[in-house]
């Protein structure tokens, strides 16, 4: 899903990411919810993981937001590699 996102947004990851930015929605309100009302987010949290890495402060702010959705975990695998 995440090589499908990144077939349908622009090359250029910031560009990416300010798209992606927008299509978040609201945060969620505290911390319920985080673990069942954003699995959609699952493909965004893959993309950053996948082709964040080139531009980390970036990933990292877009993570950021996501975390007030959704878990970020995965992507943070990614981002901070043992």
């Amino acid at each position: 899903m995440a090589d499908a996102i990144r077939r349908q947004l622009p090359p250029d990851h910031a560009k990416a990411a300010k798209i992606l930015s927008k299509s978040l929605g609201k945060p969620l309100e505290g911390v319920a919810g985080i673990f069942t009302k954003g699995y959609w987010l699952m493909p965004v949290t893959r993309f950053v993981e996948e082709f964040g890495l080139a531009d980390y402060d970036l990933s990292m702010e877009l993570c950021a937001q996501i975390t007030r959705r959704y878990t970020w975990e995965y992507a943070v695998h990614s981002l901070f590699p043992l």
